[in-house]
């Protein structure tokens, strides 16, 4: 509306092992969408950092991938001081569309950026 007044955000994870060589938790914390008052946005940031010890993460991290590929001081379920988590505050916009960039192109060039979006 111009005076700020219907401004929302998203609450998003950015946790430390996300995107690892071996294996990935990319899509697994969670994020909150549509927060608008303060409370909102303080509960929301708890409930990200909370994630990271939900069932499905710790069962996901106890993994022997993740123990071969000597990530045990990224992620240690036996160490809970290990894990650790950004995380983002975004304002919410009237999205035409959706997509991640890539800091490498998978398919090519790997010097190139690749994008990829859909309506």
């Amino acid at each position: 509306d111009g005076d700020g007044s219907n401004v929302s955000f998203a609450v998003r994870s950015s946790g430390s092992a996300e995107d690892l060589a071996g294996q990935s938790f990319a899509g697994q914390y969670d994020t909150f969408l549509y927060k608008s008052t303060v409370d909102e946005i303080v509960q929301s940031i708890k409930g990200c950092w909370a994630s990271m010890f939900k069932e499905h993460i710790l069962d996901y991290a106890s993994r022997p991938v993740f123990l071969d590929a000597m990530i045990e001081d990224v992620y240690d379920p036996k160490n809970m001081n290990a894990p650790q988590m950004g995380v983002l505050i975004m304002q919410m916009v009237e999205a035409v569309c959706a997509g991640v960039c890539f800091s490498r192109n998978l398919w090519g060039e790997e010097s190139e950026v690749m994008i990829e979006a859909v309506p």
